[in-house]
């Protein structure tokens, strides 16, 4: 059985470099551990702001996006803004985020997606 750990290192291996990295307010990491599952929220805290994949993906301050996020999903029958919270960005403007209302599916753990 792979550890959590070992899952990381793997991450950040398939992640590539990390380019400027910042640390997240503690403001976004509050937000951040109140709505994602533990083991993502200690993710985005040890990966912090930072653009990976030579910038084709970026992580996000999700506490900030939520106003875009309830834009984006109003009508919606399947995702609902309360029950979503964005952490990455593409560089072809697809948000990465968590949805705590989602079945677990083929393409991802539970709750993890690509809005578009």
């Amino acid at each position: 059985m792979v550890t959590p750990d070992e899952m990381k290192t793997d991450a950040r291996l398939a992640l590539g470099p990390q380019d400027q990295r910042e640390d997240f307010l503690p403001v976004t990491l509050t937000f951040f551990n109140a709505q994602l599952p533990e083991s993502l929220s200690g993710f985005l805290a040890e990966v912090g702001l930072v653009q990976l994949r030579s910038g084709m993906f970026q992580t996000i301050p999700g506490d900030l996006w939520q106003g875009v996020l309830r834009s984006t999903l109003r009508g919606d029958p399947d995702l609902h803004a309360e029950e979503t919270v964005v952490y990455g960005l593409s560089a072809f403007g697809e948000l990465m985020g968590w949805n705590a209302g989602m079945a677990p599916s083929t393409y991802g753990p539970t709750g993890t997606g690509c809005l578009r």
